[in-house]
């Protein structure tokens, strides 16, 4: 997630964007923070002190600097004092007519709950958001017609004196001390006053990432030549071709889910899931009965004793298009850097490929397939795909739960790319 600035007085600048996690060792923050940011590679953070603890997290490299000052962590404070700790949603007009998201869970920043963008690019995750679970807590224009909210610009989240703003030193981010990074300037700093060149120049960080692909675009160069002759008369099933495409899948899928079925008649909720074909529903009884809920869903099927019930909708996917794999590494190093951009926890195996053909040793095929899993995101199936759009990659099965109020949602799939 890109950070944001802005700057309401000359000279002070607020920031957005930041990528918040929980602490855990109250008592030694400041080593979990060093720890945090050095394995996540950050050196800017921000801690936000409360019922549950977090770190904010900003990178020099995207433009954070000491001293901008966190939105969500004033936001949040300031609601702290007002309404106490809980759930809000904000969606705040700032003075350059950009707009301000923050979302707050059970007093914790969620992970994609601090971005400014345009007022379409918020009001989109702001309805998202309000799809899910309860906010007492609910700030946003009100043209935008959201019942029970409340319409506030930045400034009256300040506190104020008799001069003006009372601005706090704690809202500024700081650098990390140790971290990674700053060790990195050093050595940079001491290969340029050695005169090393333009390896220092160029700065350590790039240079050795452009050694590095130059040595790994060598190696797929010279394994892609030795493979040429065994694939150029092999016909290999490609299974991406007979996947629906991220888009259209993740269009289905988020379509077929509806307030409608996670409240039915007094049911609880237990599990939503996609599959390339049908969405599928499953509920457990409370207070009430199977009657109820089939009056309300025609077509829901229970088990024998009618605590457990379940529905399937399906639905219809377009074949997927042609798409041209892309090179070795390349696909697979896309989907890593975009899972790191949104901060989403994800795994990622390769999986073996054979060619089933009678010959005693199998060619080699033309394709390498790796199988990922996103778990436990908030990101809808819709809001997934504008992170998947790369070619040959292909989503295989959805599924959301219910779980403290909130909706988390689970990905998988795989992934193609050339051999």
């Amino acid at each position: 997630m890109a950070i944001q600035t802005f700057e309401l007085d000359k000279g002070t600048t607020f920031v957005a964007g930041l990528f918040w996690q929980t602490l855990n060792r109250p008592q030694k923050l400041k080593d979990e923070v060093r720890q945090l940011a050095g394995d996540l590679d950050f050196d800017f953070f921000i801690i936000r002190e409360a019922t549950i603890p977090q770190v904010g997290f900003l990178s020099g490299s995207e433009g954070a600097a000491a001293g901008q000052m966190s939105c969500a962590a004033i936001i949040s404070k300031t609601l702290d004092i007002e309404v106490g700790y809980g759930s809000s949603l904000c969606a705040i007009r700032l003075p350059d007519d950009r707009f301000l998201f923050v979302a707050i869970r059970d007093g914790a920043i969620l992970p994609y709950g601090d971005l400014i963008g345009s007022e379409e690019e918020v009001e989109r995750q702001f309805l998202e958001q309000l799809s899910i679970g309860e906010w007492p807590v609910l700030v946003a224009p009100s043209h935008w017609g959201v019942d029970g909210a409340v319409e506030r610009d930045f400034p009256s989240f300040l506190p104020k004196n008799s001069k003006g703003i009372e601005y706090h030193k704690w809202w500024g981010v700081k650098p990390v001390s140790g971290s990674r990074k700053q060790t990195l300037m050093v050595i940079l700093v001491a290969i340029l006053i050695s005169g090393a060149g333009m390896a220092g120049f160029y700065g350590f960080e790039q240079y050795k990432s452009k050694k590095l692909a130059e040595e790994t675009a060598a190696q797929a160069t010279a394994m892609q030549q030795q493979k040429t002759e065994a694939f150029a008369n092999l016909r290999v099933d490609h299974p991406w071709t007979s996947v629906p495409q991220p888009s259209d899948f993740t269009a289905a899928c988020d379509g077929s889910f509806k307030n409608k079925y996670i409240f039915a008649a007094g049911w609880q909720f237990e599990s939503f899931n996609c599959s390339t074909s049908s969405a599928s529903y499953t509920w457990i009884r409370k207070e009430t009965t199977l009657a109820s809920l089939q009056s309300v869903l025609p077509g829901v099927a229970s088990d024998e004793m009618g605590e457990k019930a379940s529905i399937t909708i399906p639905f219809a996917i377009p074949q997927p298009q042609k798409e041209n794999l892309w090179d070795a590494g390349t696909a697979k190093a896309a989907f890593i850097e975009r899972m790191q951009r949104i901060g989403a926890n994800f795994s990622m195996t390769e999986t073996p490929v054979t060619v089933p053909v009678p010959d005693a040793k199998p060619p080699l095929p033309d394709y390498q397939a790796f199988h990922w899993a996103i778990p436990l995101t908030v990101l809808r199936p819709i809001s997934v795909a504008a992170f998947l759009d790369i070619p040959a990659l292909r989503i295989t099965k959805v599924t959301a739960t219910l779980q403290n109020g909130a909706i988390n949602w689970n990905y998988e799939g795989d992934i193609y790319e050339k051999n």
